[in-house]
Order: structure tokens, then C-alpha cells, then sequence
């Protein structure tokens, strides 16, 4: 069979592609050749693969417990793990452009619809709301009663949550702060 081996630090708990070349990697020429890549959470261990050729391109250790989410945005690739570690990737050179903890697990990463910031689902019942040009804390917002674990982007702009508390929430970015968010919806699977 073809494809990646990514047996290099456990089970593969997330993937995020690189679909289309940066504005950076259109302005660098690699031994890959401005490749789009694949970013692989092998266990604690990160693996890079070319999205053509189907190779492995990087390995890198950096977090020190299981990867649980990533996410693209602006030529970055964010990383999240149990440990409460965020790592924040340059995605055309593969290296790690800053690194920062939260009080908790971190579960998943979703950017919002405007870019402003990047959502965390975390352990302690919360949303959390990062500035991705700061890499700094900017809001938390809860209404579970137990972790969040899920994150998607809605329709017009609405982010939904699930908790392990057996709840989806459905959220709106206010107008006003764009970096806030209201509850509108919350119903549970019985």
C-alpha cells in the first residue's frame, strides 16, 4: 500500500493541509520545491509529508504530550496538546515561531471566520479566544458543563462547540468585539 508511515511517535490524532503555497513559500525555493504539505500529530511528534510525492519531509519533538488539534492560518500552523501547550508553526520553514501554556488541556483549534483569532476548546468547560498576531490570550467564554472538545465553523459566521457534557452550543462573534463570543443556541442529546 502507498503512503505515509507516520508510526514515528504513536497514533495519528491530527492532520491539517497545507492546501495552497503561502505568500512565503511562493517567495522561497526549497529542496521541495514549494510543496504543499500535510502537517501529521503522529503522538507527540509532528510530521511533515509532501502532499505530492507522498514523503516524509520533517519530524520534529517539540511537544511533550499528544498532539490533539491543529489548525492553518496565515502562514501558520497551530498545534495543540494534553499538556496545555500551544505551538504556533511557520509553515513554509517548519519551525516553531512561538510557543505559550494554557492553565489546562487543550482539545481542539478552530480559526475563526474572520481571522482575528484562534478558538481552543480546553479541559476547564472553556473557549478560549487567541490573538494570532500577539499569540496572546484575548477572551474565555463558558457555557459547558464539562471540556470542550469539538469546534466547527457554522454557517454565517457560527462556531458550535460539543462538550464531553453532551451538549453542542451554537455561538455568534458579536459586531462589536469581534473577538467575543454569544451563546444563541444550546440543546442536549438525551
Amino acid at each position: 500500500s502507498s503512503g505515509i508511515n507516520a508510526e514515528y511517535g504513536g497514533p495519528v490524532y491530527s492532520l491539517v493541509a497545507q492546501d495552497e503555497r503561502s505568500e512565503k513559500s511562493k517567495m522561497q525555493i526549497t529542496a521541495e520545491g514549494d510543496d504543499p504539505c500535510v502537517w501529521i500529530g503522529a503522538g507527540k511528534k509532528m510530521v511533515v509529508a509532501s502532499i505530492r510525492t507522498v514523503k516524509v519531509i520533517g519530524q520534529y519533538d517539540y511537544h511533550h504530550s499528544k498532539i490533539n488539534s491543529m489548525t492553518y492560518l496565515n502562514d501558520q500552523i497551530w498545534s495543540c496538546s494534553t499538556d496545555g501547550v500551544i505551538l504556533v508553526w511557520d509553515a513554509s520553514t517548519h519551525s516553531v515561531i512561538d510557543e505559550f501554556e494554557y492553565q489546562n488541556e487543550i482539545f481542539c483549534l478552530l480559526p475563526s471566520k474572520s481571522k482575528h483569532c484562534i478558538y481552543s476548546g480546553t479541559k476547564n468547560k472553556s473557549i478560549v479566544a487567541w490573538n494570532p498576531r500577539t499569540f496572546k490570550l484575548v477572551r474565555e467564554q463558558s457555557r459547558h458543563d464539562e471540556q470542550v472538545v469539538a469546534l466547527a465553523q457554522g454557517v454565517d459566521g457560527f462556531i458550535w462547540s460539543g462538550s464531553y457534557d453532551r451538549t453542542v452550543c451554537i455561538w455568534q462573534e458579536s459586531e462589536g468585539e469581534a473577538l467575543s463570543l454569544t451563546l444563541s443556541t444550546n440543546f442536549r442529546n438525551s
